[in-house]
């Protein structure tokens, strides 16, 4: 079975004529019946009736035209997905893996925008609960992009930086540190500490800062959700958590929590997105571009002290400290 058989009892079908469609196709009559009648041959029935004065389609015929109208529908996809000219409307599926928290406070309006501009295209998302998991997905091909904390040394991964994001100490306003701005390791181990699951970007950054298990503070919950966090926060109970300041940017603002800095100076981590070095769809290509439009010549900076929202937007040229 082959392309051009289908396109030819297709063909056939919707004009009613062998001669008709003999002549569209560039072919001789006894071509394009040679043609037909070896399809029929291999699927074992016949798939039009040669009748006068139009030919029409069996049932066989009729259940083949429903595939073969499914088949050359997605065969259109494809070539639109990966139609790299600029006048091509940009189509077909891009699949994406980023954490809860990265969507929902630092990525999300990029999609919004994404999505907003384009929407023939079919966006599907992967939430990850573990900061290698996007990661993970790009390299099995499973997501076509995903949202990344850095660096990636992979070989196979390309990265584009988008922000840099400050991880805080918080506590509660009544908190006897909250009347400081600047905390030491030190006076961090005197309060029970709130930390993140392992494997997770916040994790990653406490562990760097106490060191394996016997340096933390007591822990008082071990978890993976910062609404979660944020409300033990808010309880008085005397604990202390490390966030990206994203996350409590808008408590902090409000005098509801307090950020902290420690005295060594900034804890930063970096993050954006990676996709494979041999990816070739068109759709990324623009969801890609489009990102770096909106990110702007600078890294963004998100840091303790105030900066611009939203994060992203082609009016800022980047985001102060």
């Amino acid at each position: 079975m082959e392309l051009r058989q289908l396109e030819a009892l297709r063909l056939i079908a919707r004009v009613g004529s062998f001669q008709t469609a003999a002549k569209q196709l560039n072919l001789t009559k006894s071509a394009l019946s040679h043609q037909i009648g070896t399809l029929e041959d291999e699927l074992g029935e016949p798939l039009l009736v040669r009748a006068r004065p139009k030919t029409y389609a069996t049932p066989a015929g009729l259940r083949l035209l429903t595939s073969i109208e499914k088949i050359f529908a997605e065969i259109g996809e494809i070539k639109d997905e990966f139609n790299k000219s600029p006048e091509a409307k940009l189509t077909g599926t891009l699949r994406i893996a980023g954490s809860n928290i990265s969507i929902a406070y630092v990525y999300g309006d990029l999609i919004e925008e994404f999505v907003t501009e384009h929407r023939g295209v079919n966006l599907i998302f992967h939430a990850t609960e573990q900061t290698d998991d996007s990661v993970t997905r790009v390299l099995q091909r499973s997501v076509d992009v995903g949202f990344a904390v850095f660096p990636q040394t992979n070989p196979n991964l390309i990265s584009t930086p988008m922000v840099s994001v400050e991880q805080v100490f918080v506590v509660g306003r009544a908190h006897p540190l909250a009347r400081r701005r600047i905390v030491s390791i030190d006076q961090l181990r005197e309060w029970p500490f709130i930390r993140f699951e392992e494997k997770t970007g916040q994790r990653l950054m406490s562990d760097q800062v106490f060191g394996s298990n016997n340096d933390y503070p007591q822990i008082m919950a071990e978890l993976n959700d910062v609404e979660y966090a944020k409300r033990l926060l808010r309880m008085s109970l005397g604990a202390v958590a490390l966030m990206p300041i994203f996350a409590v940017r808008r408590e902090i603002d409000a005098g509801i929590l307090h950020g902290l800095r420690l005295n060594s100076g900034r804890i930063v981590q970096e993050g954006g997105l990676v996709h494979r070095a041999d990816a070739n769809l068109r759709s990324l290509d623009v969801f890609i571009d489009e990102c770096v439009k909106m990110r702007g010549k600078k890294i963004r900076m998100l840091g303790l002290e105030h900066y611009d929202e939203p994060i992203f937007g082609e009016d800022l040229t980047h985001a102060g400290l």
